[in-house]
């Protein structure tokens, strides 16, 4: 009986130590992801500044991404 107490305690002890590497794995990729999502969101807010907003027509706030828009354009099914 003290043998399987023994076996019992070294296999939880095995079970614990691999939850706490699978969890710092874990938060090493969640880091990793977090990094490169800042970089990709940086670069959308650049590019959204930069480019995108300087397109607005301010009378109607509507967005003309070729700078030419035809209003027929937007009742016609496609």
């Amino acid at each position: 009986m003290r043998r399987l107490l023994t076996v019992l305690v070294g296999l939880l002890t095995l079970a614990g130590a691999g939850a706490a590497n699978a969890a710092d794995r874990g938060r090493a990729e969640a880091e990793e992801s977090a990094e490169i999502a800042g970089y990709t969101i940086s670069k959308v807010q650049r590019w959204l500044h930069e480019v995108a907003l300087k397109k607005i027509e301010p009378g109607t706030g509507l967005c003309h991404p070729d700078g030419n828009f035809n209003y027929q354009d937007a009742w016609q099914g496609g």
